[in-house]
């Protein structure tokens, strides 16, 4: 039980001081951000001049269809 404590300890001990390094290192090498430019969305369009819209389909049509039974014909081995 000592055994695994002590691996325990190193291990945070290691864990943590790889965490203080990367955050010391990132302090030192940020550059200051600027800010992106973007593109602004254009004007809505009325409902006049959209698309028609198609049909919305049933959630259901296609999982059901697995449920239809399936007919097999056999054939029979003549004795």
């Amino acid at each position: 039980m000592l055994l695994s404590s002590v691996a325990f300890l190193i291990n945070f001990g290691l864990n943590l001081w790889g965490v203080a390094r990367i955050h010391r290192e990132g302090k030192l090498d940020r550059a200051p951000v600027t800010p992106s430019t973007t593109s602004e969305l254009a004007a809505p369009r009325d409902a006049a001049t959209l698309p028609p819209a198609a049909p919305l389909s049933s959630v259901t049509e296609n999982t059901t269809r697995s449920f239809d039974p399936v007919y097999v014909k056999r054939k029979t081995d003549p004795m």
